[in-house]
Protein backbone atom coordinates (compact mmCIF):
# COMPACT_ATOMS: atom_id res chain seq x y z
CA UNK A 1 0.00 0.00 0.00
CA UNK A 2 1.35 3.54 -0.95
CA UNK A 3 1.11 5.52 2.46
CA UNK A 4 2.28 8.61 0.63
CA UNK A 5 -1.05 9.26 -1.30
CA UNK A 6 -2.97 8.30 2.20
CA UNK A 7 -1.36 11.16 3.99
CA UNK A 8 -1.03 13.64 1.13
CA UNK A 9 -2.30 17.38 1.63
CA UNK A 10 -4.32 17.99 -1.20
CA UNK A 11 -4.91 21.67 -0.68
CA UNK A 12 -3.57 24.83 1.08
CA UNK A 13 -5.92 26.73 3.54
CA UNK A 14 -5.25 30.39 4.69
CA UNK A 15 -6.92 31.82 7.54
CA UNK A 16 -7.08 35.67 8.74
CA UNK A 17 -9.19 36.01 12.13
CA UNK A 18 -9.45 39.73 12.39
CA UNK A 19 -11.35 41.25 14.60
CA UNK A 20 -14.65 42.08 12.82
CA UNK A 21 -14.58 39.10 10.12
CA UNK A 22 -12.36 36.60 9.45
CA UNK A 23 -11.33 35.62 5.90
CA UNK A 24 -10.45 32.20 4.01
CA UNK A 25 -8.40 31.29 1.05
CA UNK A 26 -9.02 27.67 -0.46
CA UNK A 27 -6.08 26.28 -2.64
CA UNK A 28 -5.69 23.36 -4.54
CA UNK A 29 -2.01 21.78 -5.29
CA UNK A 30 -1.45 20.65 -8.51
CA UNK A 31 1.48 19.33 -10.79
CA UNK A 32 1.92 23.00 -12.23
CA UNK A 33 1.61 24.90 -8.57
CA UNK A 34 -0.84 26.13 -6.27
CA UNK A 35 -4.68 27.40 -7.89
CA UNK A 36 -7.10 29.21 -5.70
CA UNK A 37 -10.24 27.52 -5.43
CA UNK A 38 -12.18 29.97 -3.30
CA UNK A 39 -11.99 32.68 -1.22
CA UNK A 40 -14.77 33.55 1.52
CA UNK A 41 -15.34 36.39 4.22
CA UNK A 42 -17.87 35.93 7.14
CA UNK A 43 -18.44 39.11 9.18
CA UNK A 44 -18.69 38.25 13.13
CA UNK A 45 -21.89 39.21 14.92
CA UNK A 46 -21.34 42.09 17.54
CA UNK A 47 -19.49 40.54 20.97
CA UNK A 48 -19.01 42.06 24.47
CA UNK A 49 -15.87 40.32 25.92
CA UNK A 50 -13.34 37.30 24.71
CA UNK A 51 -15.16 34.83 25.83
CA UNK A 52 -18.19 35.99 22.85
CA UNK A 53 -15.49 36.45 20.30
CA UNK A 54 -14.15 33.32 20.39
CA UNK A 55 -17.38 31.50 20.00
CA UNK A 56 -18.36 34.15 17.34
CA UNK A 57 -14.81 33.47 15.69
CA UNK A 58 -15.01 29.47 15.78
CA UNK A 59 -18.23 29.64 14.21
CA UNK A 60 -17.13 31.75 11.43
CA UNK A 61 -14.67 29.30 10.90
CA UNK A 62 -16.61 25.80 11.21
CA UNK A 63 -19.08 27.83 8.40
CA UNK A 64 -16.37 28.52 5.70
CA UNK A 65 -14.72 25.26 6.42
CA UNK A 66 -18.16 23.63 5.43
CA UNK A 67 -17.33 20.73 2.64
CA UNK A 68 -13.37 21.10 3.46
CA UNK A 69 -11.53 17.52 4.27
CA UNK A 70 -9.05 19.74 7.00
CA UNK A 71 -7.41 16.34 7.53
CA UNK A 72 -5.97 16.50 3.49
CA UNK A 73 -5.37 19.89 3.98
CA UNK A 74 -2.34 22.38 5.21
CA UNK A 75 -3.66 24.79 7.18
CA UNK A 76 -1.74 28.57 7.81
CA UNK A 77 -3.02 30.94 9.71
CA UNK A 78 -2.58 35.26 9.86
CA UNK A 79 -2.21 36.48 13.21
CA UNK A 80 -1.89 40.32 14.16
CA UNK A 81 -2.51 42.62 16.93
CA UNK A 82 -0.30 46.08 18.14
CA UNK A 83 2.84 43.75 19.72
CA UNK A 84 3.11 41.64 16.76
CA UNK A 85 6.29 42.62 14.58
CA UNK A 86 8.82 41.49 11.77
CA UNK A 87 12.07 43.10 11.41
CA UNK A 88 15.12 42.94 9.47
CA UNK A 89 18.38 42.72 10.81
CA UNK A 90 21.96 41.57 10.17
CA UNK A 91 22.96 39.52 13.23
CA UNK A 92 27.07 38.55 14.08
CA UNK A 93 27.67 35.15 11.93
CA UNK A 94 27.96 32.03 14.46
CA UNK A 95 26.69 28.65 14.54
CA UNK A 96 22.94 28.09 14.04
CA UNK A 97 22.27 26.01 16.43
CA UNK A 98 23.52 29.68 18.95
CA UNK A 99 21.60 31.99 16.44
CA UNK A 100 18.31 31.63 17.92
CA UNK A 101 19.46 32.29 21.88
CA UNK A 102 21.44 35.19 20.45
CA UNK A 103 18.98 37.02 18.85
CA UNK A 104 16.74 36.62 21.71
CA UNK A 105 19.40 38.65 24.22
CA UNK A 106 19.60 40.86 21.37
CA UNK A 107 15.98 40.97 20.10
CA UNK A 108 14.65 43.60 22.62
CA UNK A 109 16.71 46.45 21.37
CA UNK A 110 14.72 45.89 17.75
CA UNK A 111 11.55 46.21 18.61
CA UNK A 112 9.89 49.36 20.55
CA UNK A 113 7.94 47.27 23.21
CA UNK A 114 8.83 44.73 25.56
CA UNK A 115 8.90 41.33 23.91
CA UNK A 116 8.98 39.79 27.31
CA UNK A 117 6.14 37.55 26.84
CA UNK A 118 6.08 37.32 23.64
CA UNK A 119 7.11 33.81 20.95
CA UNK A 120 9.95 34.91 18.62
CA UNK A 121 10.82 33.08 15.47
CA UNK A 122 13.09 34.08 13.03
CA UNK A 123 14.19 33.15 8.83
CA UNK A 124 17.75 33.79 7.68
CA UNK A 125 17.38 35.36 4.30
CA UNK A 126 21.19 34.59 3.42
CA UNK A 127 24.88 35.80 4.45
CA UNK A 128 26.29 38.75 3.76
CA UNK A 129 29.95 40.53 4.46
CA UNK A 130 29.86 44.00 6.56
CA UNK A 131 33.54 45.27 6.78
CA UNK A 132 35.10 42.16 6.03
CA UNK A 133 32.81 40.50 8.73
CA UNK A 134 30.75 37.60 7.79
CA UNK A 135 27.15 38.56 9.71
CA UNK A 136 23.32 36.88 8.93
CA UNK A 137 20.79 39.02 7.14
CA UNK A 138 17.68 37.99 8.96
CA UNK A 139 13.68 38.08 9.41
CA UNK A 140 12.62 38.46 12.81
CA UNK A 141 9.35 37.90 14.14
CA UNK A 142 7.61 38.51 17.44
CA UNK A 143 4.00 37.31 18.93
CA UNK A 144 2.70 38.18 22.25
CA UNK A 145 2.05 34.56 24.01
CA UNK A 146 -1.42 35.40 24.59
CA UNK A 147 -2.79 36.14 21.13
CA UNK A 148 -0.64 32.94 19.76
CA UNK A 149 -2.83 30.80 22.45
CA UNK A 150 -5.85 32.34 21.56
CA UNK A 151 -5.78 31.78 18.22
CA UNK A 152 -4.37 28.29 17.96
CA UNK A 153 -7.49 27.54 20.62
CA UNK A 154 -9.83 29.18 18.13
CA UNK A 155 -8.69 26.98 15.81
CA UNK A 156 -8.44 24.07 17.10
CA UNK A 157 -12.19 24.12 18.36
CA UNK A 158 -13.14 24.97 14.70
CA UNK A 159 -11.35 21.57 13.41
CA UNK A 160 -8.49 23.22 12.31
CA UNK A 161 -4.40 22.38 13.12
CA UNK A 162 -2.34 25.31 11.78
CA UNK A 163 1.03 23.77 10.45
CA UNK A 164 2.19 27.61 10.48
CA UNK A 165 1.31 30.73 11.87
CA UNK A 166 2.29 34.26 10.24
CA UNK A 167 2.25 37.85 10.67
CA UNK A 168 0.00 39.50 8.11
CA UNK A 169 3.16 41.92 6.80
CA UNK A 170 4.94 38.50 6.29
CA UNK A 171 2.07 37.35 4.46
CA UNK A 172 2.28 40.38 2.24
CA UNK A 173 5.72 39.84 1.72
CA UNK A 174 4.68 36.51 -0.26
CA UNK A 175 2.22 38.48 -2.45
CA UNK A 176 4.84 41.19 -2.74
CA UNK A 177 7.42 38.39 -4.78
CA UNK A 178 4.60 37.81 -7.97
CA UNK A 179 3.93 41.75 -8.24
CA UNK A 180 5.91 43.74 -10.37
CA UNK A 181 9.67 43.76 -10.89
CA UNK A 182 11.94 42.17 -8.78
CA UNK A 183 14.03 45.37 -8.06
CA UNK A 184 11.01 47.24 -7.30
CA UNK A 185 9.85 49.51 -4.20
CA UNK A 186 6.88 48.34 -2.97
CA UNK A 187 4.20 49.63 -0.37
CA UNK A 188 2.00 47.50 1.30
CA UNK A 189 -1.03 49.69 3.55
CA UNK A 190 -3.06 47.13 5.60
CA UNK A 191 -5.78 49.05 7.76
CA UNK A 192 -7.50 46.87 10.65
CA UNK A 193 -10.05 48.23 12.75
CA UNK A 194 -7.50 48.86 15.65
CA UNK A 195 -4.41 49.71 14.18
CA UNK A 196 -2.53 50.85 10.45
CA UNK A 197 0.42 49.03 9.61
CA UNK A 198 2.86 50.24 6.47
CA UNK A 199 5.20 47.57 5.27
CA UNK A 200 7.91 48.57 2.12
CA UNK A 201 9.31 45.95 0.26
CA UNK A 202 12.65 46.29 -1.90
CA UNK A 203 14.10 42.55 -4.11
CA UNK A 204 10.87 40.81 -2.42
CA UNK A 205 12.18 41.47 1.12
CA UNK A 206 10.80 43.58 3.50
CA UNK A 207 12.86 46.11 4.43
CA UNK A 208 10.70 48.55 7.25
CA UNK A 209 7.35 48.17 8.84
CA UNK A 210 5.26 50.37 11.14
CA UNK A 211 2.57 50.22 12.56
CA UNK A 212 0.56 53.63 13.71
CA UNK A 213 -2.45 54.23 15.86
CA UNK A 214 -4.62 55.46 12.97
CA UNK A 215 -7.36 52.45 12.28
CA UNK A 216 -10.70 51.59 10.66
CA UNK A 217 -12.85 52.37 13.27
CA UNK A 218 -11.33 56.15 13.03
CA UNK A 219 -12.39 56.39 9.75
CA UNK A 220 -16.04 55.40 10.27
CA UNK A 221 -16.21 57.49 13.41
CA UNK A 222 -15.28 60.82 11.39
CA UNK A 223 -17.32 59.64 8.40
CA UNK A 224 -20.38 59.31 11.03
CA UNK A 225 -19.72 62.30 12.75
CA UNK A 226 -19.88 64.27 9.11
CA UNK A 227 -22.78 62.84 8.10
CA UNK A 228 -24.84 63.60 11.73
CA UNK A 229 -23.31 67.11 11.81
Amino acid sequence: MDFSKLFKKDHVIGFDVGSSTVKMALFMKREDGLHLVRTEIKELAEYSDDLSFEKEAVSALRYLLRGIDTKRAKVIASINCPSTAIKRIVAPYMPKAELRQGIALEAKNYFPFSIDDSILDFEILGDMVDKGIRKYDLLVAVCPINTVQKNLSILAKAGARPSSLITSSYAMGKVAEYTGKEEELKCFIDIGSSHTEFIIYKDKTIVFTRKIPVCGDDFTKSMTGALVS
